[in-house]
């Protein structure tokens, strides 16, 4: 079972951040409700440092976005594929940081132009699946498959996990956290404990292998 975020008070939190800098790769599988421009993953330091996967848009189909920002000095890096993304379908979303100057975005296969601008974020302190925080730019949808590396990726890894694979079976000793996000709530790989922000209810889980 996939978890069903309201778009309005729901995510889950993470009081800790399974990578802190590049190489970093982030991934999730989405299956949007409703439009809205929001963050379904963030890795967030206090301040408005991320690194977070986006999605933006006025309507359907909207922009897959890997967005990197730091606040000093001030700096935004920020990759994205438009009118991609369609209502009540599952894909794969992944953001995959290189370094400080090469970072990209995923929407399934597809892998958006490199993006160079120099940003090197804070050491982020906590993660969220379903919203930037609890209270800000939350998701509305359906989520699955939340994972973390502490590398970046290759295109045949992101292709792997976006034809099914589940996140431990893709370079399962560089994986810092994996949730597959079922009706227990779980990091498979680094124990971290997640919590449920105002009760996201179970849907149908997406096909993995």
């Amino acid at each position: 079972m996939a978890y069903s975020f309201n778009g309005t008070n729901q995510a889950l939190s993470v009081a800790s951040a399974p990578a802190t800098a590049a190489p970093l790769t982030l991934f999730l599988m989405l299956n949007p409700s409703s439009q809205a421009v929001c963050v379904p993953m963030s890795l967030r330091a206090a301040t408005s440092d991320r690194f977070e996967l986006d999605l933006g848009g006025a309507s359907f189909p909207q922009a897959a976005r890997f967005r990197s920002q730091s606040s000093s000095p001030a700096a935004t890096g920020q990759p994205q594929i438009l009118s991609v993304i369609a209502q009540n379908v599952w894909y794969a979303h992944t953001g995959v940081e290189e370094s400080s100057t090469s970072r990209y975005v995923f929407y399934n296969t597809t892998k958006s132009t490199q993006n160079t601008t120099s940003v090197t974020p804070a050491a982020p302190t906590t993660l969220s699946i379903g919203a930037r925080t609890t209270t800000s730019s939350l998701f509305p949808g359906l989520a699955a498959e939340a994972a973390v590396w502490n590398v970046a990726l290759t295109d045949d890894e992101v292709t792997s996990l976006a034809r099914g694979f589940k996140p431990f079976r893709v370079r399962p000793q560089s994986l810092q956290f994996y949730a597959p996000i079922v009706r227990e709530l779980r990091d498979w790989r680094g124990g971290l404990t997640i919590t449920n922000n105002n009760a996201a209810t179970v849907a149908d889980h997406p096909r993995v292998y």
